[in-house]
């Protein structure tokens, strides 16, 4: 009875042990598989246990994203270790708590992003608590990398911008052309009655003198409303040969008694005949501002 009991035993543990034998060698076909599986997609997969947040598995994409062999093993490694590659303890963002109930039990996937610091790449992540092939809840983790995704995002938002800030600018054109057709309508019936009056008094030589003077304001700022016009059409001006001094005695007469004595060289300036290329309105504007700076420097 003694050897039969000791035989049935040794029997029962025999059985048992191989049953735990083909267990784990299912498991590990298993895990073979799913490896093979999770090597073959372009997500960066890791997964860990939940209480000691030992790595338990890895696929090559992401040991290799990470700067580790593809097929090294990253098993028993923590996972704020392997990924951070710090020793500080777990992440204070850690998802574990997010993925299970307050009974321990698995629940929906958690989605997140993270930037991972030591590799400057963003990932969309998704953890989700599973029952690893030894029964317990483990962390599943899926990254996806979205960096350029991001960066793609960033340019459009700067597209988008600079998009409505030219549709602004099309609006304020749109605008300054409806105001200069305006202005230059106003201008033609000044114009038009400054040469009735020279018509009716062409002996009148003080009121001539006078109306020509208005008429040479008249022409500038028909010049002025001209400039709108070309901001209105996007910037098209007309360009012609000028020669730049005859530009520079027309300002200045307009400045008088306001220049200096120390004027010596914008007049050998105004004697010489060079010639430029250029919107005539938008050269006497330039000029002008620079005159007008100067005297106003000069002044201080």
């Amino acid at each position: 009875n003694v050897l039969f009991r000791a035989v049935e035993s040794a029997l029962f543990k025999y059985q048992r042990l191989k049953a735990g034998a083909q267990k784990r060698k299912k498991a590990e076909k298993t895990l073979a598989a799913t490896g093979r599986l999770f090597d073959s997609l372009e997500a960066l997969i890791f997964v860990s246990d939940m209480d000691t947040c030992e790595i338990l598995y890895s696929n090559s994409r992401f040991n290799q994203e990470l700067g580790y062999d593809p097929g090294q093993s990253l098993s028993g490694g923590k996972c704020w270790q392997v990924i951070h590659k710090r020793g500080k303890g777990p992440c204070r963002f850690c998802t574990n708590k997010r993925i299970v109930d307050q009974e321990g039990r698995p629940t929906g996937p958690y989605e997140w992003e993270f930037e991972n610091k030591s590799t400057s790449r963003r990932y969309s992540v998704i953890d989700k608590a599973i029952v690893w092939h030894d029964k317990r809840i483990v962390r599943l983790s899926t990254l996806y990398d979205i960096t350029e995704k991001r960066k793609y995002e960033e340019l459009f938002k700067s597209f988008e911008k600079t998009h409505q800030s030219l549709k602004r600018l099309e609006s304020i054109g749109t605008l300054a052309g409806g105001i200069a057709h305006q202005f230059n309508n106003a201008l033609s019936v000044i114009a038009g009655n400054l040469e009735l009056i020279e018509m009716e008094f062409p002996h009148e030589r003080k009121l001539v003198q006078y109306t020509r003077t208005m008429q040479k304001s008249a022409q500038k700022m028909a010049g002025l409303t001209a400039s709108l016009l070309a901001y209105a059409r996007g910037g098209k001006y007309k360009t012609q040969t000028l020669v730049f001094s005859d530009i520079l005695e027309e300002i200045l007469e307009d400045f008088g008694s306001m220049l200096s004595d120390n004027t010596r060289t914008i007049k050998d300036i105004c004697s010489m005949q060079d010639t430029i290329r250029a919107d005539k309105m938008q050269l006497q504007m330039l000029l002008t501002a620079v005159l007008e700076n100067a005297l106003e420097a000069g002044s201080e």
